[in-house]
């Protein structure tokens, strides 16, 4: 039938049989389930009780993909539990990290879901907040065992000592290249006197007080955004020579010294990348330009700027006519905001607002954020976690006619991206009409002169 993974299709529709008992409620199914096993509770926390059904078996098997991608969307707050439940966007597994009881309705209920046949094949790789580190060393110019030796270390499914104890191993403990009494991840590859060597000299230079305190897994999330693409690449070997050395140490005794671990992981890296050659010669794109609209059409670009640290953003938009003379613009600041993703779609549907209070028709609207213009064209975006944006956007959207919305390169984008730097150092809401402000002015003569 075409699926890669039967096990984990399986375990997506037993997920989602979970879903239709919780969005649900009040069929014959449902009532039947919450009758004979939690009578008292939700699906969340129902147990397996004594002689369960295999279809309550297999239902419960699925339960934990679902709960993977399900997040509470804060309406009255009624249901929502601060503490146990998933629903804050920007925090780490989206909840709040205490122990009190309490309830959401005084902060101010549906449910979203992500595609739960997704959660189960990529339960590990493509979640947050690793999914960077996981692009990083699948996309590095590395050898293929690398790369799977390394993500297997992140996952902590080497068989290092530490790893073995779980498994009923109870032989010895300490590393095999020192006198540590315990052979973990973070010690193999970061603390052992041998990868202490390594990573302080150069390229790394990583000093003492870097190496972690914490998961090896979270220290290299902080590798893969801090270090440069080829320095990762060579990190990338490293761990997996260490390894390798390691392995040599346990089944014949031998091990190398640092110099001789860093000087044939070099060497086989340039041998391989020299060998790929197509795959490190830069893509030369042709710079594309901005377009107007067709004749007696419009056309909006936005754009959002956001800052990671504060959690907050600035947006802003332009409408052109089809000559490329300005028509209006706005720029505003966005506090509170959650990501870019969320700050790209609140540019468009104030863009879109000011469409609608100018009473213009005919008019594309352009971003250059790919994910928003997805979300927007999502059947199913009620769903989403920004799902509300979205509803509001299309409500507007239903009032308009000829309005459709497509991506741009940043190079097409300029004066809206100007605009959005704007919003983020604003204080208020500002909209120009007829008159551009004297900040985009550059911007503006540039994309009409490319025009010619």
């Amino acid at each position: 039938m075409g699926f890669k993974n039967i096990y984990a299709y399986n375990l997506a529709m037993l997920a989602k049989q979970g879903w239709r008992i919780v969005t649900n409620p009040n069929s014959l199914i449902a009532k039947l389930y919450k009758a004979r096993y939690f009578p008292y509770g939700t699906f969340w926390n129902a147990e397996l009780g004594d002689s369960p059904s295999f279809s309550w078996r297999s239902i419960l098997n699925g339960r934990p993909i679902l709960k993977a991608g399900v997040q509470w969307k804060i309406g009255d707050g009624i249901l929502v539990n601060i503490w146990d439940d998933r629903w804050i966007p920007t925090a780490q597994q989206y909840r709040i990290s205490r122990p009190p009881q309490a309830h959401c309705a005084k902060l101010i209920g549906l449910h979203g879901t992500k595609c739960a046949l997704q959660q189960a094949l990529t339960s590990t790789s493509n979640g947050n907040p690793y999914k960077e580190l996981w692009n990083k060393i699948w996309k590095a110019q590395v050898p293929g065992k690398v790369q799977i030796c390394v993500w297997r270390a992140c996952n902590n499914l080497l068989a290092t000592r530490e790893r073995l104890l779980t498994k009923g191993y109870n032989g010895e403990t300490r590393c095999l290249l020192c006198i540590h009494p315990i052979e973990d991840n973070s010690h193999l590859f970061c603390k052992c006197p041998i990868a202490k060597q390594l990573l302080i000299a150069p390229p790394f230079n990583l000093q003492d007080s870097l190496l972690p305190n914490i998961n090896f897994k979270e220290w290299m999330l902080e590798r893969a955004m801090s270090l440069q693409p080829q320095i990762f690449a060579k990190l990338l070997m490293i761990i997996w020579a260490i390894w390798k050395n390691r392995n040599n140490m346990l089944w014949s005794g031998t091990q190398q010294t640092a110099q001789d671990l860093m000087l044939s992981c070099v060497t086989w890296l340039e041998d391989f990348q020299k060998a790929r050659p197509g795959s490190l010669k830069p893509v030369k794109h042709t710079r594309q330009k901005w377009v107007p609209a067709t004749n007696g059409c419009y056309k909006l670009n936005v754009d959002a700027a956001f800052m990671h640290n504060q959690n907050n953003g600035g947006i802003g938009g332009v409408i052109r006519d089809a000559t490329g003379q300005f028509v209006a613009a706005f720029a505003r600041p966005v506090p509170c905001t959650a990501s870019p993703k969320q700050c790209e779609l609140l540019a468009i549907r104030e863009g879109i607002d000011l469409l609608y209070s100018l009473q213009l028709n005919e008019v594309t609207i352009e971003s250059d954020c790919m994910e928003a213009i997805q979300e927007i064209h999502c059947p199913d975006y009620e769903l989403l976690a920004n799902g509300s944006i979205v509803d509001d956007i299309h409500r507007t959207w239903g009032k308009l006619k000829g309005v459709h919305f497509d991506y741009t390169p940043r190079s097409c984008n300029r004066v809206a991206h100007r605009l959005a730097a704007i919003g983020f150092e604003a204080t208020q809401d500002v909209v120009w009409t007829s008159q551009a402000p004297e900040s985009i002015f550059d911007v503006l003569d540039k994309d009409c002169n490319q025009l010619t």
